[in-house]
């Protein structure tokens, strides 16, 4: 899970450290410079130092874009909007240092457009990349999971949820799978695909979601939100519904959210 507030107190202090050493690298080269004699020599210095400031100027400036683009997504939860701002990444990206990162974050915004099929399209011209490790290949799995849901292949997203599942602790030569998603939901969602209610519901009410930003915090109350539904408990449908309009603004959840929670009010009344 992606804690955006423990990330910007980190990127905080890597900034400070950074522009110290931007200074003095700065002074020392005008130093260099103005000591050196020969005009040859000056130049070549002054346009190596030039070159220098410009690809570490570039590789902030495509830093910053990746980290708005992130915050966009799942703090403001605007899917369009961080597309565009990837759009803008990979355009000045000439070094194509983003290219393979930014896949991982297209997962994220197709998902949030409900564009399910594009994710499972994505997985299988990248197999390659996302095998590469054990954390791609959990990211692998469980998109293909909330993908085949997504598409209702209640078979194929048997497969993934095991084929997630299994990568719990998993090590290779040491290295541990990184907590990315919560193991609780994951089987609160496979469970709510099966329609096996008790089960769902004892997961879900088991997920921590103290760490959630709000992107994944809207994912789990419309999650929650359908197995509800599915118990016919309206009333605390409504209440995940609303807590769902609240937060993921142009997400896709939010009109799904609205429409959902109309319907219901609509047949109260009836």
């Amino acid at each position: 899970m992606f804690n955006i507030r423990k990330h910007a107190f980190s990127e905080k202090w890597r900034n400070i450290i950074s522009a110290v050493i931007y200074i003095i690298f700065i002074i020392y080269s005008v130093n260099l410079i103005i000591q050196t004699e020969q005009l040859s020599s000056k130049l070549f210095y002054a346009a190596l130092v030039l070159i220098l400031i410009s690809v570490v100027a570039l590789s902030e400036y495509l830093r910053l874009l990746y980290r708005q683009a992130i915050k966009t997504l799942v703090m403001d939860c605007d899917p369009d909007a961080a597309k565009q701002l990837e759009t803008k990444l990979l355009k000045y990206d000439i070094f194509k240092a983003y290219k393979k990162t930014m896949l991982i974050f297209d997962l994220m915004v197709n998902a949030d457009l409900n564009q399910y099929q594009q994710n499972i399209d994505l997985l299988d011209q990248n197999e390659k990349f996302f095998k590469q490790s054990l954390d791609n290949l959990l990211i692998r799995n469980y998109n293909y999971f909330k993908a085949y849901i997504g598409i209702d292949n209640k078979i194929k997203a048997k497969k993934y949820y095991q084929d997630t599942i299994k990568m719990k602790g998993a090590k290779i030569k040491g290295s541990k799978v990184s907590p990315l998603y919560s193991w609780e939901e994951i089987d609160a969602v496979y469970y709510l695909c099966i329609k096996d209610i008790k089960k769902s519901k004892n997961a879900f009410a088991n997920t921590n979601i103290q760490m959630m930003n709000n992107r994944e915090l809207s994912h789990y109350y419309y999650d929650y939100a359908q197995l509800n539904l599915l118990d016919d408990n309206h009333e605390d449908a409504k209440k995940h519904l609303q807590q769902v309009i609240e937060i993921s603004n142009k997400n896709a959840l939010h009109d799904l959210a609205i429409a959902q929670l109309k319907e219901l009010t609509k047949h109260e009344k009836a």
